[in-house]
C-alpha cells in the first residue's frame, strides 16, 4: 500500500506545477495540517475514481455500492476550503521534481480556481492507473473503516499515519498544535 500512496503522490507532482509559483516554495517537509486538509479535499476525487475502477468488480451489497457516495457527499462541501492546502502539499512534492518545476513556469499566474478541474482530472487518472483490481476489496474495506469518521478526523488520521510511517519522500513536518 505504501508504494501505491507514493505513486499517487508522485503523480500529483505534475499537478502541483499547475498551482503557480505562489505555492511552490521549496520546503523540506509537508505540514501536517495542510496534509490533513489535502486528504479532505481528495476524498471525493479519489472516491469517484475508485468507484469507477473497482465498483464493477466488487459486491453489489458492499460499501462501494451502498456507502461510498454518502461518504463522498460529506466531504464535498469542504473541498473548496481545502483546495489551497492541497496545492501547498502538492507544491512540496513539486519542489523536489525538476520536470514539475519546469511546468510551474508555464502556469505561473493562473488562478487556483482555474486549476482545480485540471488537478482533479490528473489526480483521478493517476490514482485509477495505480489501482490493481486484485486490491479493490482491501481498499474498499479500508475506506469503509474510515467512513464513519468526520472528514476532519479522516484527514488528521491519514496525516498522523504518514508522519509515523517514516516515509521521507518528502517527510511530514513535526506536528505543532494550533495555539
Amino acid at each position: 500500500m505504501k508504494s501505491k500512496l507514493t505513486t499517487m503522490v508522485k503523480a500529483a507532482i505534475g499537478l502541483t506545477a499547475l498551482a503557480g509559483s505562489q505555492v511552490a516554495q521549496a520546503q523540506q517537509c509537508v505540514d501536517q495540517d495542510d496534509l490533513a486538509e489535502a486528504v479532505v479535499y481528495l476524498v471525493p476525487v479519489l472516491g469517484a475514481s475508485f468507484k469507477a475502477k473497482c465498483g464493477p468488480s466488487l459486491s453489489s451489497g458492499g460499501f462501494v455500492a451502498d456507502g461510498l457516495d454518502t461518504m463522498i457527499a460529506r466531504f464535498e462541501p469542504l473541498q473548496a476550503g481545502a483546495f489551497p492546502a492541497a496545492l501547498r502539499v502538492l507544491a512540496v512534492f513539486a519542489s523536489r521534481d525538476e520536470s514539475a518545476q519546469e511546468m510551474l513556469a508555464l502556469t505561473q499566474g493562473l488562478p487556483p480556481e482555474a486549476l482545480q478541474p485540471l488537478v482533479d482530472a490528473l489526480i483521478a487518472g493517476e490514482f485509477n492507473k495505480s489501482i490493481k483490481l486484485s486490491d479493490c476489496a482491501n481498499i474498499e474495506r479500508g475506506v469503509s473503516l474510515l467512513a464513519p469518521l468526520p472528514p476532519e478526523n479522516v484527514g488528521g488520521l491519514v496525516s498522523f499515519l504518514m508522519d509515523v510511517s517514516g516515509d521521507k519522500n518528502p517527510a511530514v513536518c513535526a506536528y505543532r498544535p494550533a495555539p
